[in-house]
């Protein structure tokens, strides 16, 4: 780690990742888990209890940062970003700040461990924002209620765009995707799929056909 007294420098592309200072910033416990469309990751609650839930989770292969919310009725929304650095800010409560960048502006993610985050914008030539002790650069890639392939940033689909895609019922395609014949991720009461693996899933042959398949019972 680097940086002044001020700010500390957590993780920047190329370096290995360590979640426990991040955990000890928000002040709980990182899940490991694995994303079918992003790979290794962890994940942080926040504001635990709270109505919509939050949740950080960090694809720290995939360099990709997603900030989710859940309602109590199981309504899924997130933005995810391309991160390519993470800091604390040591004179603000400890918060966490990842920073993205693409040419011409600029984008500084902060959470705080009591759940809220802020987003910050600075347009401008020279795609990197400079904080005392060091430089770092941040790409947002993504919109609520949207999500990225890692490998392509191809948008991942719906459940509603894939049975248009694939001329079939929603219910079929929630059972592709519950029974990995479809590559995808259930957030919240519904699903995101891998576009790749829905371009090369075969259409069934006809949409009654897809329709009358026997479905397990949906769980939400």
């Amino acid at each position: 780690m680097s940086g002044t007294p001020e700010h500390q420098q957590l993780w920047q592309q190329g370096e290995d990742f360590n979640p426990q200072p991040i955990s000890g910033i928000l002040g709980v416990n990182e899940i490991a888990f694995r994303s079918p469309l992003y790979g290794d990751a962890y994940r942080w609650p926040l504001n635990s209890g709270r109505n919509p839930a939050m949740r950080l989770e960090f694809f720290y292969k995939s360099c990709l940062l997603r900030v989710g919310t859940t309602s109590g009725a199981g309504d899924y929304q997130s933005r995810l970003y391309l991160v390519e650095s993470v800091a604390t800010d040591l004179d603000s409560n400890h918060t966490l700040s990842f920073f993205c960048a693409q040419p011409g502006i600029n984008t500084r993610v902060t959470v705080y461990p009591q759940g809220g985050v802020d987003e910050s914008h600075r347009f401008g030539q020279t795609p990197i924002i400079d904080t005392p002790g060091f430089s770092v650069p941040v790409r947002e890639i993504g919109r609520s209620g949207t999500a990225y392939n890692p490998r392509d940033l191809k948008p991942a689909v719906t459940v509603e765009q894939t049975a248009a895609l694939l001329d079939c019922t929603e219910a079929y395609v929630r059972q592709l995707a519950r029974t990995g014949r479809l590559v995808g991720e259930k957030l919240g009461r519904d699903w995101f799929l891998d576009p790749d693996s829905v371009a090369r899933f075969p259409k069934p042959r006809s949409h009654r056909q897809s329709s009358l398949r026997p479905l397990a019972e949906e769980k939400y």
